[in-house]
């Protein structure tokens, strides 16, 4: 079982299970407009951001296959995750207005 490093706390994980669900199992609260475990990793919003030994990632899309590093509050993913809930919010906003009209 790979082990998973969030926010330096130590969780094990089954290989290929997606760290999206790794995170939500122990309790860690990350932005997920887009991710139901039933549907899968539909990787559209990119409000699930984390860093990954040190590179941006969606936490939905990445599949844990060996030990890893994850860190979910930090600064450089704040802009990605605001940048996405404002993409979200605007084209909500729109699509609102087009079926209200």
């Amino acid at each position: 079982m790979p082990s998973v490093t969030i926010d330096g706390s130590s969780y094990e994980a089954e290989a290929g299970e997606r760290l999206i669900d790794v995170i939500n199992r122990c309790g860690k609260e990350i932005p997920q407009v887009c991710y139901h475990p039933q549907l899968g990793p539909i990787q559209t919003c990119d409000t699930c951001i984390v860093e990954v030994d040190g590179k941006l990632t969606r936490a939905c899309g990445t599949a844990i296959s060996s030990a890893i590093t994850v860190l979910t509050k930090i600064g450089s993913n704040r802009p990605a995750q605001r940048f996405s809930h404002h993409v979200f919010a605007a084209g909500a906003s729109l699509l609102y207005h087009v079926v209200a009209a």
